[in-house]
């Protein structure tokens, strides 16, 4: 999961706009913010995930559709979560493994056994889809494929942006 935090001038930035506003109203609009910064992150997170990182990696959408966000107060702030099950902190059991790559081992004794849809080129050169195929092996490497924080990377400035812009919508309508 994703854990955004704002830095301090970003913060000093959005306080000086609600400087006038009592604690919590300005607690209420930040908060507010904060959702909409979290919603982009959501959305551009499920566009990764279905056509982008992990497009090559098969599946029925389960991952994309489990990305949710959370947001947290606390003593020290305001905090975005977004990610895999972050609305009821229950993540897909496989998430993590495509942000980090890693080695999955059968338990010993027992073997893996999955399914790859198979692909076949007709003599025009499309593909075509074939029956799926099922592989057993004792271990899978997964590659890493970072998400995550390719998407925090490429979409933090937008993100605060939409945060700065909700604030600036709800001052206007005091």
């Amino acid at each position: 999961m994703i854990t955004a935090k704002m830095n301090e001038k970003d913060k000093m930035r959005i306080l000086k706009k609600i400087s006038g506003l009592s604690p919590k109203k300005q607690g209420s609009i930040i908060f507010n913010g904060f959702v909409f910064g979290a919603l982009v992150m959501e959305r551009e997170l499920k566009k990764n995930v279905q056509s982008g990182i992990l497009r090559k990696a098969y599946g029925k959408g389960f991952l994309a559709r489990s990305m949710s966000h959370r947001i947290e107060r606390s003593s020290s702030g305001i905090t975005a979560i977004v990610g895999s099950g972050a609305k009821n902190n229950k993540p897909l059991i496989y998430a993590a493994i495509h942000q980090t790559g890693g080695i999955i081992r059968a338990k010993p004794g027992k073997i893996l056994a999955f399914r790859i849809p198979g692909v076949a080129r007709t003599k025009s050169g499309k593909a075509k889809r074939t029956k799926s195929d099922w592989i057993f092996a004792k271990q899978v490497t997964i590659p890493k494929r970072p998400y995550l924080t390719v998407t925090l990377n490429e979409n933090r400035k937008r993100a605060f942006k939409e945060i700065v812009k909700a604030v600036e919508k709800q001052l206007e309508g005091k």
